[in-house]
């Protein structure tokens, strides 16, 4: 039956080596007559995951066995032969990328209808050897405080996350040279699971093998939780304190670490007779998910300082005073944030607006077609959502944390199959344990950071309120003319009216317009509203600006976050794997095709606002000299001009004077 498939597996071989197989373990052993001492030809071997039968195989003619591919798990083996007693070890670990060996005594004589049932115990020594590294299994995940995957991969030898901002690190690698598999998805984005839905973590520190190949730190292989035969679930959830909604905290402690966990598994379809009895299940499920809500992620020891509430109020309130000199004279205006003394602040045990909240979802699907093929569709998801901390803000400015959320999915479909040789077959051929599998799988990776007011509204971001520029026209005496000619313009007054959109930094701006005594008629005088430079040499603020920092170390009260980005990365492959024993060696070659595509978009919003100062009014600055008008006062005569309308328009000019109503060939001067 091989002998046609020589040819067959040969052209898969011929395709290329890439990727084969990862994440897939082996089973292998010897069954033995007890009280003879001698092997066992064509004893039949399965094995078993949660009830359900997975795989089997018969041993050879020296009673050896060898079953492959193997999802990572905790399976019983279940050895038995025409005559003999079966016997049916439970708890075998299977590791990916690794071979586990089992061997089987079987004593002749009168067999009982249960099979003998023994414990497996893992062994001292592994005879696989191979890449260095270590293997977490759910038996010791399932004992730890840690509930991420990176936290497990870390109580391994050579991980760390140790100054890494979060990432992985083995052996000192970057953190970008180490890559992470989900069952045999290479993962772009978070790699967060569910605590329960994580069967293994492995760790290849070293000895990368060439079917992953382009590892250059090392590798972090996560294998999911299969269905199982028989219904079961669970749930736990933990806390340490529950958010009160005003930042506090009624609990154990003041940092609110919440957790709700579920997992739930079963059969949901099966095979019947022709009775119509169930025999065994045909589709298989597996779910879990996490939600996990932190009031305060990264508390410190010591707690954190912040303005008291009152303050904060006197300073919306009256947020500038008057610059006096020594002199007497008046220049401009000062922060009143700049005057504060310790009595103006308070201790707290936790940071401001630092929460976050994340999910976790895990589902599969596993299709039971046959003895020899297997069909599965998996998905996982994640989501998360939190004020991205700054400790500049942290003083007087907390609110105004940028908000942060990230969307991550994969889903795949993996189909394998193995050829079983035939008694024949098994005597006649050197090629045995055929089998190949085909895996698609597609993920997204999304994140955006925006401020959690204005989201992607970008001129909301540093609107402080409208100005009204008045001018009039400047002339200069021409004595050859005996003339007064215009040669532009100047400014005589600003008025200010504020914004709902950025209310403090709009009460700058208020009290500054009412902090002078300016007689705006006087045009000896220089007053402290005449233009928008003078303006803002004044320390109030133009549309776009933000107040300087306190002390040059802390943000002012509701200074905006300046920034808006988003980045969106997916990922689609299709791999391809082939194996074969020759002998006592194994042949593996496979092919992968990965296709990426990367977006990044990132704007610093407030500068818009400047930009559009540049861009305006830029091509009616020049006086149009073919268009004069003259006129007289008394026996002074004055020459105008008008506006000339230049060809250096930008096109932000056109479309904002179209927006506004105006003509957008026209000359009239827009304030921004």
């Amino acid at each position: 039956m091989l002998r046609p498939l020589t040819f067959l597996f040969a052209a898969l071989l011929a395709v290329g080596s890439v990727s084969a197989q990862v994440g897939s373990g082996t089973l292998k052993g010897k069954v033995m007559d007890l009280d003879a001492n001698e092997p066992l030809p064509f004893a039949s071997v399965v094995i078993f995951l949660n009830g359900n039968q997975v795989s089997g195989t018969n041993s050879d003619f020296d009673g050896e066995y060898t079953i492959k591919p193997i999802q990572p798990g905790t399976y019983d083996v279940l050895f038995s032969f025409v005559g003999y007693q079966s016997r049916k070890i439970t708890g075998v670990k299977i590791t990916a990328n690794k071979i586990s060996f089992v061997d089987a005594e079987l004593s002749a004589g009168v067999m009982m209808e249960e099979a003998e049932v023994i414990e497996y115990t893992v062994p001292l020594i592994d005879k696989d050897g191979g890449a260095s590294g270590g293997t977490v299994t759910r038996e010791d995940i399932d004992k730890m405080p840690g509930r991420s995957a990176a936290s497990i991969a870390t109580t391994v030898a050579g991980a760390s996350t140790a100054g890494t901002g979060g990432g992985i690190s083995i052996r000192g690698a970057r953190p970008s040279s180490t890559w992470v598999y989900i069952d045999g998805i290479k993962v772009r984005g978070s790699s967060a699971l569910p605590k329960s839905a994580i069967e293994e973590v492995q760790v290849v520190t070293g000895g990368i093998p060439a079917n992953i190949g382009d590892a250059t730190g090392g590798v972090i292989n996560i294998s999911l939780r299969n269905s199982s035969a028989k219904w079961f679930g669970g749930g736990e959830v933990i806390t340490s304190g529950l958010p009160t909604g005003d930042g506090g905290v009624v609990g154990f402690d003041d940092f609110g670490y919440n957790v709700v966990e579920g997992s739930l598994s079963g059969p949901i379809l099966f095979t019947k007779d022709e009775e119509g009895k169930n025999l065994s299940p045909l589709l298989g499920l597996f779910l879990s998910g996490n939600y996990t809500y932190q009031q305060d992620p990264r508390p410190t020891f010591g707690g954190n300082y912040k303005m008291r509430d009152g303050v904060r109020e006197q300073l919306l309130e009256n947020p500038l005073r008057q610059n006096i000199s020594s002199s007497g004279e008046v220049n401009g205006a000062l922060y009143n944030a700049d005057f504060l003394t310790p009595d103006a602040f308070e201790r707290i045990p936790t940071r401001l607006n630092a929460a976050n909240q994340n999910a976790s979802l895990v589902a599969k699907i596993d299709v039971n077609t046959n003895e020899t093929t297997s069909l599965t569709f998996g998905a996982t998801g994640y989501y998360s959502q939190g004020s991205s901390y700054s400790y500049a803000n942290s003083l007087m400015n907390w609110e105004n944390n940028l908000d942060v959320t990230g969307v991550d999915w994969r889903a795949y479909a993996k189909f394998a199959q193995r050829f079983v040789e035939s008694e024949d077959d098994a005597d006649a051929s050197n090629l045995k344990n055929v089998f190949y599998q085909v895996m698609a799988d597609y993920s997204q990776s999304f994140q955006r950071v925006q401020d959690a007011s204005h989201g992607d509204n970008f001129f909301r971001y540093g609107h402080v309120g409208k100005f009204d520029v008045y001018k009039r026209n400047s002339y200069g005496y021409d004595p050859a003319g005996a003339r007064f000619v215009h040669n532009g313009w100047e400014d005589t007054l600003v008025t200010f009216t504020p914004s709902p959109h950025n209310p403090e930094l709009a009460a700058i701006n208020n009290q500054y317009f009412d902090l002078f005594d300016y007689e705006a008629y006087n045009a000896a005088e220089d007053g402290p509203y005449e233009s928008l430079l003078t303006v803002q040499n004044g320390n109030a603020l133009l549309n776009g600006q933000g107040p300087p920092g306190t002390y040059g170390l802390w943000s002012y009260y509701g200074a905006q976050g300046n920034s808006y980005s988003i980045s969106n990365n997916t990922q689609f492959r299709i791999s391809a794997a082939g194996s074969a024993d020759i002998g006592d060696h194994a042949l593996q070659m496979g092919f992968e095709y990965e296709q990426r595509r990367d977006a990044f978009f990132s704007l610093a919003p407030t500068g818009l606002w400047t930009i559009g100062r540049l861009t305006t009014n830029s091509h009616i600055k020049e006086l149009n000299l073919n268009d004069s008008t003259i006129s007289n006062q008394g026996s002074a005569f004055y020459v105008t001009y008008g506006r000339l309308i230049g060809d250096n328009q930008f096109a932000f000019d056109r479309n904002l004077r179209i927006a506004l109503g105006l003509d957008a060939d026209g000359n009239d001067f827009i304030n921004l």
